[in-house]
């Protein structure tokens, strides 16, 4: 179950970025802008979600519940856009892929250098998360996965507050939406915050760096 969120997770910023796209009929985009879109859109759509359940007072498992019928959506959106589009390029002989120039062999190379540079550093945070300390993000996942609440306790000590954290600091849900990966697909939480989400944030990074 837990290789599905991961999967999920490096998933739908594409589809999240191709619904953006489908919908707002926009021309032009190549896949690594698409993905960025989506990538962007999807963190901003997380806390669109999960803000008002925050502020709403409601449990952690209605929050996921109403996350992931959102992610489900956009997936869903995305995975048609997806084929309309495909169709559509079939249909007219897909003239934009055409367009595109070839690469010279200084981009090849220098792209080459990147992908090696990329690889290190994935094969180099494996062994560096054994002497990684627990910060405040990995914290806060853990315990509203185990309280089954959302920023009613402290993280780092688990104990109960009284009215929760302020407000300034409930408006950050980026936590939250890792502690729902965590939380219904079975994800250890110190991988998938130190690993998984750097790797897609790396990757993004090196997307942007790609065009």
């Amino acid at each position: 179950m837990y290789i599905i969120g991961i999967l999920l997770l490096f998933i739908l910023p594409f589809a999240a970025g191709c619904a953006c796209k489908g919908i707002l009929r926009w021309k032009e985009t190549s896949q690594i802008e698409t993905y960025l879109i989506g990538f962007f859109f999807l963190f901003f759509l997380q806390g669109v979600v999960l803000v008002p359940c925050v502020l709403l007072n409601l449990d952690f498992a209605m929050a996921c519940n109403a996350l992931m019928a959102v992610m489900g959506i956009v997936f869903i959106l995305g995975l048609v856009m997806t084929v309309l589009a495909t169709m559509k390029a079939k249909k007219t002989g897909g003239s934009a892929e055409k367009r595109k120039s070839p690469w010279r062999k200084r981009d090849k190379f220098l792209f080459a250098g990147m992908v090696l540079v990329f690889a290190f550093l994935i094969v180099r945070m494996i062994p560096g998360m054994n002497i990684l300390r627990d910060d405040t993000v990995l914290e806060t996942v853990n315990t509203t996965v185990s309280t089954g609440t959302m920023f009613t306790h402290h993280p780092l000590t688990g104990m109960l507050m009284d009215g929760g954290m302020i407000t300034s600091k409930k408006i950050v849900t980026l936590p939250l939406f890792y502690a729902a990966f965590v939380q219904v697909f079975g994800i250890e939480a110190k991988y998938f915050v130190y690993l998984a989400v750097n790797v897609l944030v790396l990757g993004c990074s090196y997307y942007a760096c790609a065009l």
